[in-house]
Formats: C-alpha cells, structure tokens, sequence
C-alpha cells in the first residue's frame, strides 16, 4: 500500500576538505563517505572523536555488521538528495546491526534523504533534525527498545517515517526541549510516539496506522499541540496522556485531528489535563476518557468543543467519580452528549466506507461550532469536527506514479474535485509493481504540480 507525503526540495552548498581515510575505525579529522568509494563496509565500531566530523554524501551505502555500532563523540552530517537517498543497511536482513549513538552536548547533526533499515538510533545533548529519514525495523527487538530515541536535546523529526514489525518501539524524546514531528508516517510500531517531561513540542500533520499499542503517549509533559493527524487502527489508545510511573501531561491542545477504529480514542488519565477542540473521532470502543488508573494520583479532566463523536462501540466518554469532561457545540449520533449546545445528528461524513471523513453539504456540524471560536479558513463560523465544509470552487487533480527510469506505473486519479482534505489508497497488482523500493509520485492541481518519493513495502 501507499502511503503519500509531499516533500520539499533540499538544497544545500558544501565546503569542504577532502582528507585521506586511516584504515584504522577510529578516526582523526573529518571523514567524507561518498557513492564513489560505496559500499563502505563496517564490520566492527566505527569511531568519529570529538571535535570531528563525518559528512556522508548523497547515494552512499553501509553496510554494516551484527551488533556493530556507529559512535560519534563529534558531529554527523548525512547529505541524501531525493534522487539518491544514504542507506544504512544491515549485513543480514532481520539481524540488523547496533546502533548510531550521538553524545556531544549541545551541538548539531542532521540526516536529510535517508534510509536506516534494521539498525536503532540514540542522541544524547545534541540537536537532531531528520528530513525524509526512513526508518525499517524487522529485526527482533524487546519491547522496550525504541527505534530512535532523543534524550535531553532537541529534534525535528520532519516528513520522515517508521516502519516497524510488531517489536520495540518507536520515537522515544525524554526531557527534549522542544520535540517537532511534522508530516511523518508511522506504522506497525508499538508506542508510535512518547514524550517524557518534554516542553512546549508539536506533533502534527502525520499518519498513524496499524499501531499495535498507542500511537500518541504524553508522560509528564507540557505545552504540548497534537493537531492534524490521522489516526487509524490502534490497538490500545490513540493519544494516552499522562502515566503513572513519569506523572501527569498538562496544558495539552489536541486540534483537528481524525482518530477511527481505535480501543480508546483520547484518554487523560492520573492527574493530567487539556483541551480537545475540531476532532473527528469514529469507530473507537471509547471515544474520550478520564480516569485514575493509579490509586492516589488523581483523576483526568478535559474540555471539549467543537467535536464528532460518532459510531463509537462501548461509548462516546467514559469519566470516574475523580474526572471530569465538560463538552459543548460537539456532536454525537449515539446520544445527547451532556453539556451547552450539543447536537444528537448523522453528522452527514461524505462517505465513512473509505475513510471519507469530510462534511457533506447537508451536515448538521456546519456553522455550529462555538461562535466564539476562531472562524474557518473560509470566513465562516467554525464547523464541528476536525475537517470543515468549504464551497470554494473545484480543482482538477492528477496523481500519477513512475518508477525511478520515469516509467508511468499508474495513474491514481485524474479528476475535477471539490477542494477539501481529501486522500487516496493504493494497493498495487503484482503486475504492476514487482518488489519493495522507492518510487516517486506527481500530483498537480490545476496548474501546480509537486513531485516526492514514496516507499513501497510489500505485505508479508
């Protein structure tokens, strides 16, 4: 299946000193690795010492050994472009290799267009940024082991990606002042995403699908906004906020975001407090809950505005005797939903079968919102739930597929469509696309046209 993001050019100048490579792994001076000299080999720990730097240019390739690790006391600077990604690859598939630990306190290092596969990550003190990375675990991690973890530094964690096999977990940031993940996708990984006593971070425009456990964990966080994800299919909770063992997540905005098919939809638990306002919430046991799941630390408590709630399986909110939910100008086609201007409607979605969760004409959520919200982008009173109904005129859309050659593999669509958040699933026939790798999608909108790469991943 495919799974589409647009992604910006990148484009940067290098200067630089080319300088010979000792045989010995553990380096003095700047290292350059390029495709020329590819595949580099890395059989035992590879050393970059402080104050160094190694620079990996576009089309490289890794291959690294069993347990081997990659350790930089200096700096890392990976240069992918969207033609020729870096590739860190594992000598056996399914075994993987170590890890690439970065300790070097307060500096920098980025991973632009690249792919990790079968490998972890750790930072400790530095500031991360990761734009197009994509991360492919099939190896067999324990359950605790994240993918990549941030600790006591800062990331951006930007149109990249983690895809995982049921083991370990995802992107882990503790104490990272600030975590900002945007136009990410994350699939088959347990705890998709977990800030520990992180501080005013974001976590938006992203994918979550197929998530074994939650998707979304918020342990002893602060000034946190979860807006404009799309949430599908986790097996435990959607967004968990707040954890017995870290403590409570408070001043946390939850906005415009779609939640479906889930055990939980949004939980505030154990102390923990926010504001949920424009989510679409859809086919969860539970929509939203508050609870003490641990004796002594108190209950959750929670406002919601603006919000759908629909085809829920238990119930829509669930709240003990030491929580609280007052919800307002929210919308539920199980019940009246206690509380100030609720609506007990069909919300009228364009057509839930697909996954069509935009607001028909004659959807009773459109300019019933608080009429003190901010208004929609279309200048009218804010709508219920996280996709508002704009009329504004139609656009003609062509999503088409190539493989690298420039092979047209598929033409996806090619129609006139209203404007709205609209989305689109493909699984590809044997016969047209024969096996995994990178290929690269073109969308135009009327005049417009954007080019980005997609991965595909055949199922098992």
């Amino acid at each position: 299946m495919f799974f589409v993001f647009i992604k910006y050019n990148y484009f940067r100048k290098l200067i630089f000193i080319m300088l010979l490579i000792a045989s010995s792994q553990a380096f003095c001076g700047s290292i350059i690795f390029n495709k020329a000299n590819s595949p580099y080999i890395i059989d035992s720990n590879l050393v970059i010492n402080s104050g160094d730097t190694l620079i990996i240019m576009e089309g490289t390739v890794l291959m690294i050994d069993t347990a081997v690790d990659i350790n930089i006391f200096g700096h890392i600077f990976v240069y992918g472009t969207v033609d020729e990604a870096v590739s860190f690859l594992p000598m056996i598939d399914s075994v993987g290799w170590g890890k690439i630990q970065i300790d070097n306190y307060g500096s920098n290092s980025e991973f632009n267009y690249a792919l990790i596969k079968d490998g972890t990550f750790y930072s400790k003190n530095v500031n991360m940024t990761f734009f197009n990375v994509d991360f492919i675990n099939t190896q067999d991690l324990l359950w605790s082991t994240p993918i990549i973890e941030i600790k006591s530094g800062s990331v951006n964690f930007l149109y990249s990606s983690i895809t995982g096999s049921n083991k370990g977990e995802g992107l882990l940031v503790n104490n990272g002042i600030p975590a900002i993940i945007n136009n990410c996708y994350f699939t088959t990984i347990p705890d998709a995403v977990e800030f520990i006593n992180s501080i005013n971070g974001r976590i938006s425009n992203s994918i979550f699908e197929n998530i074994p456990d939650d998707a979304i964990d918020l342990n002893f966080s602060r000034n946190i906004l979860i807006d404009s994800n799309i949430i599908f299919n986790a097996s435990d909770r959607a967004m968990e906020i707040g954890n017995e063992t870290f403590g409570n997540s408070v001043n946390i905005k939850i906005k415009r975001n779609l939640i479906a098919y889930c055990h939980e939809g949004i939980i505030f638990k154990d102390g923990s407090s926010g504001k949920i306002i424009n989510n679409t919430l859809y086919g969860n046991d539970i929509g939203i809950r508050c609870a003490e799941l641990v004796s002594g630390y108190g209950g959750g408590s929670v406002i919601v505005e603006n919000t759908i709630i629909s085809n829920s399986i238990d119930c829509d909110i669930s709240a003990d005797s030491l929580s609280e939910i007052l919800i307002s100008y929210s919308l539920s086609d199980n019940s009246l939903l206690p509380g100030d201007s609720n609506i007990f409607d069909d919300p009228q979605f364009v057509d839930p079968a697909v996954n069509d969760f935009n607001l028909r004409s004659i959807s009773p959520c459109i300019d019933k919102g608080n009429p003190g919200s901010p208004i929609d982008p279309d200048s009218t009173i804010a709508d219920i739930g996280a996709y508002y109904y704009d009329i504004e005129k139609e656009s003609k859309v062509k999503i088409d597929i190539y493989d690298l050659s420039g092979k047209l593999i598929k033409n996806l669509i090619n129609k006139t469509q209203s404007k709205a958040h609209n989305s689109i699933k493909w699984k590809p026939k044997n016969s047209q696309i024969h096996k995994a790798g990178i290929y690269f999608c073109r969308i135009s909108v009327d005049e417009i046209t954007q080019g980005f790469k997609i991965i595909y991943l055949p199922s098992q």
